[in-house]
């Protein structure tokens, strides 16, 4: 071979190899969808936090109860003790719980009727015989049966009818009709009353014309 002839294919070679090289370095590289594995999802979370961040469990009946009873609210007190003591009959907690607070409900009630206010005490004795059927769950340990819830719900009443007929004849008309609507909240059948309560409220419109 002539020098013209090696010099011309030195560079024929010269100008083909970076073509080569290109389709050796593609060659070489790894296709993501084959040879290379890719990072895994985030696993999705099974609970979602609260607005703090931490998962908040729901609050038992029995706690929720407490707080009813803490604020006054009688009825939604045992509704709650009433709900714990049927899901959880076995718990000897909840129903100690459930019996001390009926019992501190009826003292609340008997501590009003000493104190003559006995609006206070009749909407107690109304709520306690009122789930006095729900009760019997409690082993028969309270200090009271329903004729005792009876009784001084029967006195309450009479109270309340006479002090709103003494607010009626002394003038005192806002306070006869207080106490007479209050009356009715436990006494809704109380013809009478309904309609003392109904000559009140017209006489009571008569003085603001």
């Amino acid at each position: 071979m002539t020098l013209t002839a090696r010099h011309i294919g030195f560079m024929l070679i010269v100008l083909l190899l970076p073509g080569i090289w290109s389709c050796a370095q593609t060659g070489e590289r790894v296709s993501p969808q084959k040879g290379m594995e890719t990072p895994p999802a985030p696993a999705e979370q099974t609970s979602r936090p609260s607005a703090d961040g931490s998962a908040r469990a729901p609050i038992p009946a029995a706690d929720l109860a407490r707080r009813e009873m803490d604020a006054g609210r009688y009825q939604k007190a045992l509704d709650l003790y009433d709900m714990a003591q049927r899901s959880a009959p076995q718990d000897r907690q909840v129903l100690q719980d459930y019996t001390v607070s009926v019992e501190k409900i009826r003292s609340v009630a008997r501590q009003a009727m000493d104190q003559q206010d006995f609006v206070s005490a009749g909407r107690i004795y109304h709520v306690l015989l009122k789930n006095h059927s729900n009760f019997h769950r409690l082993d028969g340990t309270l200090s009271f049966d329903a004729a005792d819830l009876d009784e001084n719900l029967a006195n309450c009443k009479k109270c309340i009818a006479k002090q709103g007929f003494e607010a009626y004849r002394n003038g005192e008309l806002d306070e006869a009709i207080a106490l007479w609507e209050a009356l009715l909240e436990i006494d809704p059948g109380n013809t009478e009353i309904k309609d003392a309560l109904r000559i009140a409220r017209m006489q009571h419109k008569n003085l603001q014309e």
